[in-house]
């Protein structure tokens, strides 16, 4: 894309921009001022030099039509003469209220052969004047194709005049100039006053280019290598930087005379074009890098409070897709997470009940056939109770852990009470008592059942008495803690089991103390298997009531926090149309921006 294309766009996005008037009032002039730089604007060069030094000639053969800029060898330049792009040729001539301002106090439009009178005065005579005042400026357009990107020339009476107006003149439009160009004749001193004017002229600005004129006429490369070192030291720069350029107007005139293309190369004038170009191309650049700089800092300015409030509001529609997605995922994630953590517990007590069901199948040291009924009997809870005891922990560890988990999830909506007080039987619970008793969980023993359990194995073994003095022992122990769960629980646990067990306790002590052979270890596999189906049972209640309590909780946290989100949005008039619309503004704003840091390097 040329820098012509990115000007015209970066113009269109002025225009855009500046259609709003909130955006006229949040940015100031910043982008009046980037059209001011975008706009077509005259790119001045000025020649200067002392009168006599070719300046008019030069501009001639610069332009190949003699008569715009006429010259005579007894006449000098009397007022500023500008050239620019014109499809027809038209001449307008400025007069002066004062004779050296060009204030327009008398402005008059003449063909070009009508102005010439105006733009040359005899050496020492002041510039002509009519009725209507002193003309001080004319302006003068033609179809000259290399002026058409904006370049206007501007001829200037000579410095160091012995008329001081030209002076007047020249250095008022040299302070207009956006480049200059300084000629000397070759074979003419530079004087101290043209130099001074010069510098005054120059200022902070570009450098001039240094043309000299007449080099056909003398050995011109040695006055050129005087007034490049001359120059430089009056402007304090390195004699490097300062671009010299020899010419020739007659033979550029003849070149054209002639359509010599070698000559007219020869003459110098088209580098002369070449340097107002190069200085013309740079200038453009930096005003496009400028305009590029005030529409960023616009860009920037309008997209601040926009961003701000498009944020927030995106934020709050990003929370509530986040919430959704989150509600509809617990509503499958929070029983299938429950039921693996259960299928864990419940491996746990399988391979538990395992070795359990090993021990009394084989008849190990603890559960041998010559252990006596009482004692076995003792043995067999003591396992039986440990292996509860670590589904009761493993639970715990459970419930802990998804509650945990779902509460870090959605931390910023919903607060789950992670503990998990244990009733008075020793079994974990999920939340309460109630939901323990809701999911029909059989209680097993606690220590203090474990240790009536062995008072009443004692008691047993000593007094020979039935199988109701060991359940009434283990009572004993389970209510110690509390009435609350301890003797519904306990009976409702183990009653059955005793009823069938009574027959059986009775042959099999009757059995032991007649050969010391215990007939229990038969059933004790049969034991293993009922109370590993019970603990399985209730493993799967229990797992489906933790699900539906944590899903519960969660889906009412989440409902609640999507409707404080929601009144937030209302309240801030927000709705998802107009977040879109500003996410829309906010992406084309963003894209605009990408593409004048674009062309802001480009320009730079």
């Amino acid at each position: 894309m040329t820098i012509s294309e990115e000007r015209r766009r970066l113009l269109a996005l002025a225009d855009d921009l500046g259609a709003d008037p909130d955006n006229v009032r949040m940015t100031g002039s910043l982008l009046q001022e980037a059209r001011r730089l975008l706009n077509p604007a005259p790119f001045r060069a000025v020649v200067c030099g002392e009168f006599n030094m070719g300046k008019s000639h030069l501009l001639s053969a610069m332009v190949s039509r003699p008569h715009i800029f006429p010259h005579h060898p007894n006449a000098t330049t009397a007022v500023i003469t500008t050239l620019s792009w014109g499809a027809q040729p038209v001449a307008r001539v400025i007069r002066s209220s004062d004779g050296t301002s060009a204030d327009g106090a008398g402005a008059a439009d003449l063909t070009p052969e009508q102005v010439q009178r105006f733009i040359t005065a005899q050496t020492g005579q002041a510039p002509a004047a009519d009725e209507g005042g002193q003309v001080v400026l004319v302006e003068m357009s033609a179809a000259v194709e290399r002026l058409r990107s904006g370049v206007v020339l501007v001829d200037t009476p000579g410095l160091d005049s012995t008329e001081p107006f030209h002076d007047v003149l020249t250095r008022q439009f040299l302070s207009k100039a956006d480049v200059v160009l300084f000629t000397t004749a070759a074979g003419s001193p530079l004087s101290v006053p043209q130099l001074r004017a010069l510098r005054a002229a120059v200022g902070a600005g570009p450098l001039p280019v240094v043309v000299v004129t007449k080099a056909d006429q003398v050995d011109a490369q040695p006055f050129a290598d005087v007034a490049r070192e001359r120059v430089a030291r009056e402007l304090d720069v390195p004699a490097g930087a300062l671009e010299v350029i020899m010419t020739s107007a007659r033979l550029a005139r003849a070149a054209d005379r002639d359509r010599s293309v070698p000559d007219r190369a020869e003459s110098g004038v088209d580098l002369v074009w070449d340097a107002i170009e190069r200085r013309h191309k740079r200038w453009v650049a930096a005003r496009t890098a400028a305009a590029a700089n005030c529409l960023l800092t616009a860009i920037e300015t309008i997209t601040v409070p926009l961003r701000s409030r498009h944020n927030d509001e995106e934020l709050i529609i990003r929370q509530l897709r986040d919430l959704a997605a989150l509600r509809h995922e617990a509503a499958t994630a929070v029983p299938r997470e429950t039921a693996g953590a259960i299928e864990r517990v419940r491996a746990d007590a399988r391979e538990r009940f395992a070795v359990l069901r090993e021990a009394v199948t084989d008849q190990t040291q603890l559960f041998a056939s010559f252990v006596d009924p009482e004692t076995y009997i003792k043995r067999f809870l003591e396992v039986l109770t440990t292996i509860r005891e670590g589904t009761d922990k493993a639970l715990d560890e459970v419930h802990k852990d998804l509650v945990t988990r779902w509460a870090d999830r959605a931390q910023f909506i919903i607060e789950l009470d992670a503990g998990s007080p244990r009733p008075d039987d020793g079994r974990g619970s999920f939340d309460t008592a109630d939901l323990l008793r809701n999911a029909g969980r059989p209680p097993s023993l606690t220590i203090g059942s474990l240790q009536g359990a062995a008072g009443a194995g004692n008691v047993l073994a000593a007094a020979g008495g039935g199988l109701g003095t060991i359940i009434g022992g283990l009572i004993g122990g389970a209510i110690a803690p509390g009435i609350g769960m301890g003797v519904g629980a306990l009976l409702g646990h183990f009653i059955g089991w005793a009823a069938g067990l009574r027959d059986e306790m009775g042959k099999a002590r009757t059995i032991w103390r007649a050969e010391k052979v215990n007939e229990l270890t038969s059933k004790a596999p049969g034991w293993v298997s009922h109370f590993a189906g019970q603990e399985e049972a209730w493993l799967t209640r229990s797992g489906e009531t933790l699900a539906t309590r944590l899903r519960d909780l969660v889906e009412s946290g989440l409902r609640e926090q999507e409707a404080t989100l929601r009144q937030i949005l209302k309240d801030r008039g927000a709705d998802p149309a107009t977040v879109r619309s500003d996410a829309e503004q906010l992406t084309m704003l963003t894209a605009e921006a990408a593409m004048v840091r674009r062309y802001h390097r480009e320009a730079s």
